[in-house]
């Protein structure tokens, strides 16, 4: 917290002000990262409320890759664990991934003085005594195969997953790289069979009025009958739902920088092959959507999946909406929506002890 530990905070905001003698500062950024302060601005003992040196990589990526590019060296010091992970981020962030990194720990452009129990990864070209040096892993296939994931980090990450409701979006864009990695991300999920059911639509810019303007014109052509049942009779009729709609299109969906549908292509029978039951597709899906958000919560992206206009999504003509077929049983399962957002880090949650989610059967 900055008003606890801040070694050197004179020394260093001094740095970043404009030196008359040298008519520029020494430091021209000054960036920072309390991991303990609340969004008030208080001290708060959790782990999950502040700010981490990682999250500022994230948001100044492109100076970053710019500074690299321009010859700059990285000093890192603190924990060996803060150093993985800072390494893991650059190696995420940098062209050439993990590569990269070597590259610039080789050259003596990334200097590190790390403490603690953790082991620091090791250098391009180190090996055990006795052992043949293998080549350097994509930092992808590493990932898959569970290295540079601490279960301390894992399990942070979890618990600390919101859901960021679309009214708490700025407007402003996510760049489409970032939703692109989302996806990525949502590939590696679970599937029994590789039959691998998501599909996903992505709307933005005026694409999101094309997701909207669709939804009216389904429920445009109801006959007044569907809106006397239609949630509970809250609409009297199209009009009323319309206008409902435009608030929510200026309130809420354009807040959305991405409407993302989220799909299941039904696996096909095939001769020799087994049909999975339809409720372990869904849930394969509904892990890729996890997977997504889990992904957003680490970049800090607000993110939610929102159930849309349900009659519409589970239509033959929503799911033909979405370029896929009702008739083999393709499902529309909602919007996935994607947003900046200043309220990451206030949403509040709980959830049931295991004691009482779960029971034991030991004989």
């Amino acid at each position: 917290h900055p008003d606890q530990d801040w070694i050197y905070r004179s020394e260093m905001e001094s740095a970043a002000r404009t030196s008359e003698a040298r008519g520029r500062p020494t430091l021209t950024d000054l960036i920072t990262a309390f991991s303990r302060q609340d969004t008030a601005g208080g001290f708060s003992p959790s782990v999950r409320c502040g700010r981490y040196v990682q999250d500022q990589l994230r948001e100044r990526r492109s100076d970053l890759r710019k500074w690299v590019s321009a010859g700059g060296v990285i000093y890192l010091c603190g924990s060996n664990r803060m150093g993985n992970d800072v390494l893991a981020v650059l190696g995420e962030l940098l062209e050439g991934g993990a590569a990269a990194v070597q590259a610039l720990q080789k050259e003596g452009r990334i200097i590190q003085e790390l403490w603690g129990e953790t082991p620091p990864p090791p250098q391009l070209g180190d090996a055990p005594s006795g052992d043949v040096p293998q080549a350097e892993e994509p930092a992808s296939k590493r990932r898959r195969n569970g290295v540079d994931v601490p279960s301390s980090v894992m399990l942070e990450l979890i618990e600390a997953r919101r859901s960021i409701f679309p009214k708490d979006y700025t407007g402003l864009a996510v760049p489409d790289d970032d939703v692109r990695q989302l996806l990525e991300m949502a590939r590696w999920a679970p599937t029994h069979g590789k039959t691998e059911p998501w599909r996903f639509v992505v709307f933005s810019g005026e694409g999101r009025h094309r997701l909207i303007d669709a939804t009216l014109g389904y429920y445009a052509s109801r006959e007044q009958s569907f809106w006397n049942v239609a949630w509970n009779g809250e609409f009297k009729a199209f009009r009323d739902f319309q206008a409902h709609v435009e608030r929510q299109r200026k309130e809420k969906w354009l807040r959305c920088s991405h409407l993302v549908s989220i799909c299941m292509r039904r696996q096909q029978p095939q001769d020799g092959k087994r049909l999975f039951p339809e409720h372990e597709e869904i849930a394969a899906v509904a892990c890729a959507v996890q997977n997504m958000h889990l992904a957003a919560t680490a970049m800090r992206i607000g993110a939610y999946w929102s159930s849309w206009f349900d009659h519409f999504t589970g239509s033959p003509e929503g799911v033909k909406f979405n370029g896929l077929c009702p008739e083999e049983g393709d499902r529309w399962l909602g919007i996935f929506c994607i947003g900046q957002s200043d309220k990451i880090g206030q949403y509040r949650a709980s959830r049931r002890q295991v004691g009482e989610i779960s029971e034991w059967r030991s004989s």
